[in-house]
């Protein structure tokens, strides 16, 4: 048995290798980004904020709108499915939630027709509520990588039905669009 040791020593000691590695590196992955900008207005420049629209005296039957333009300025060739959301509710008065279920919203074409998601759905004219506690549930298309669209039509109306419970009420919010990346 020691006989046996001392040639696994001596073997291995008199076993040499050659050897030489080959470097490939270093290697760099850099992401690129999502990039959804708006604008209001043909004459404006891109941007990803733009100020919203203030409206007072408001009553049961009112209406307005205005228009929303979109681009996808992502550095990637990727395309964004783009998802309309309320975010940042604030108001004065108690009560103020109450227009969360009073203040509709709809996303029009710019013709007056509803604006259809990918799905075939169309846009129905809902409570800001509805927005904001389904931040992801109806889209209002894709943009492909430098692709402009527009315009949507964000139209705002306070039903007829409604009553006393919205005068003297204030709310603030974010009209948020959600650019997420469609999976290729």
């Amino acid at each position: 048995m020691a006989i046996a040791a001392t040639l696994a020593l001596v073997g291995g000691a008199t076993y040499a290798v050659f050897s030489d590695p080959a470097t490939s590196g270093p290697n760099t992955f850099a992401t690129g980004n999502a990039d959804l900008q708006l604008r209001h207005q043909l004459n404006q420049d891109w941007a990803n904020s733009y100020g919203g629209s203030k409206w007072s005296n408001l009553y049961p039957g009112w209406t307005d709108s205005y228009n929303v333009y979109l681009k996808n300025n992502s550095s990637s060739p990727i395309s964004l499915r783009v998802f309309p959301k309320i975010a940042n509710v604030t108001g004065v008065g108690s009560g103020y939630g109450i227009l969360l279920d009073n203040v509709y919203l709809q996303f029009l074409y710019e013709d007056g027709t509803p604006v259809v998601n990918s799905n075939g759905k169309p846009c129905e004219n809902v409570p800001l509520r509805w927005w904001l506690n389904n931040p992801d549930a109806f889209d209002i298309g894709d943009l492909t990588q430098a692709q402009e669209r527009g315009p949507w039509v964000a139209k705002f109306s306070i039903p007829i039905t409604a009553g006393n419970e919205i005068a003297g009420k204030t709310i603030t919010f974010d009209l948020v669009f959600n650019g997420i990346q469609v999976t290729p």
